[in-house]
């Protein structure tokens, strides 16, 4: 594991203090040689019907995105969804960062519509897998879903279990369920079934887990519940929790602490970042790095900003209000779900600042009714309130 931890300014003004941004940037060490995995052809099937709707849909989305970032060259990607009808957004085709890029886009875009047809949707996965397989790739298709199947041509335990068994072959399926409604009986057969394996999913880091768990080694998870706790030498210590971090992943959070006064010519740490994890053996594991700044005569302190700090500790800031959006939504309080954000935007200083304006009871735009935690964001949370 490798900590970095970078103030926005390192020589500071003496005599006065400070309210300083630091980033924190924690890098997993790539796969042992022995353990890289053959390629694979990965076709994710996703229930995009009514009952996804919310969290489990919102949940689905970030793990996808996270999950893409682990595929390599050599590995195929397809998607496939289901409501009443199926889609298929991306044919199995090989992976490039841009086909990457577009399968994040067409995740992005997925948004829950009307009935289960359970039993079309994991057909057209297995196919879309299997089409054109070339010599070498393992071939997997996963159904995340309510598991409610109530349109198709099969809607019954054993009339859905006929229909995998016959198709399932060179292409294995494996099933995650999704809220405590879904048939876990139903998904569990089906993968079983399928040559795959069932996961009950009730949060982000859990499906990553069963990724990590079920496919193998292609998302490897080499820290499980990543803590940072800042502990500045002037003011309380505070924490956020970045979840699991995968091997060859990088994971970042950012903050503001208070510096106090010294004087010219003086170095001290400010603080320290204390990193805890648990290990693939479940052991609780720390490490400490210190921050360190220089006061310096004014003529000579930096005046610029490392702008990643500032936006790091912008997103975090946003990430947070964005969870207190969604609390406020789902009561369907609409108004306070658009003062958690607005507040957070209007202090943002690298970011876009367009607010967003609610009427009456009408639902405000998507990012108040999902949560984006992802880990090592390309698009800033700010930008995606701004777009939609």
């Amino acid at each position: 594991m490798k900590i970095a931890c970078r103030p926005a300014r390192t020589k500071l003004a003496a005599n006065a203090g400070h309210d300083l941004d630091v980033l924190v940037e924690i890098h997993a060490p790539e796969p042992p040689q022995e353990a890289r995995r053959p390629p694979l052809c990965l076709v994710p099937v996703v229930d995009v019907s009514g009952s996804m709707a919310g969290g489990k849909l919102a949940s689905v989305k970030h793990a996808l995105e996270r999950l893409v970032a682990h595929l390599v060259p050599g590995d195929r990607l397809g998607l496939v969804t289901f409501c009443s009808h199926v889609e298929v957004p991306l044919p199995a085709v090989e992976v490039t960062e841009a086909r990457k890029a577009d399968f994040v886009r067409l995740v992005r875009r997925l948004a829950p519509l009307s009935n289960t047809n359970l039993a079309d949707g994991l057909l057209e996965g297995l196919r879309v897998a299997g089409h054109h397989l070339p010599e070498g790739v393992r071939a997997r298709t996963i159904a995340l879903t309510a598991g409610q199947a109530n349109a198709g041509p099969a809607t019954s335990r054993e009339a859905l279990t006929s229909l995998v068994r016959a198709r399932a072959g060179a292409v294995t399926l494996s099933a995650f369920g999704y809220g405590a409604d879904c048939d876990q009986v139903l998904l569990s057969t089906l993968a079983d079934v399928g040559g795959g394996s069932f996961a009950s999913i009730d949060g982000d880091d859990a499906v990553l887990t069963a990724f990590a768990r079920e496919l193998g080694g292609l998302v490897a998870t080499y820290a499980a519940d990543v803590r940072v706790r800042f502990v500045p030498l002037a003011g309380a210590p505070f924490e956020d929790r970045l979840g699991d971090l995968l091997f060859g992943g990088m994971a970042s959070t950012g903050a503001r602490i208070a510096v106090p006064a010294r004087g010219n010519g003086v170095a001290i740490e400010a603080g320290e970042v204390e990193v805890r994890w648990r290990d693939a053996l479940g052991r609780e594991q720390r490490e400490v790095t210190p921050l360190r700044v220089d006061y310096v005569d004014a003529s000579e302190a930096d005046l610029a900003e490392l702008a990643e700090v500032v936006r790091a500790r912008d997103e975090r800031l946003l990430r947070i209000a964005q969870e207190r959006a969604e609390a406020a939504a789902f009561r369907g309080d609409f108004p306070s779900a658009a003062r958690a954000i607005n507040e957070v935007l209007k202090s943002c200083r690298l970011m876009p600042r367009q607010l967003l304006t609610v009427e009456g009871s009408k639902p405000p735009p998507a990012p108040l009714r999902r949560v984006n935690r992802r880990i090592h964001p390309t698009r800033s949370r700010a930008q995606d309130v701004a777009a939609d």
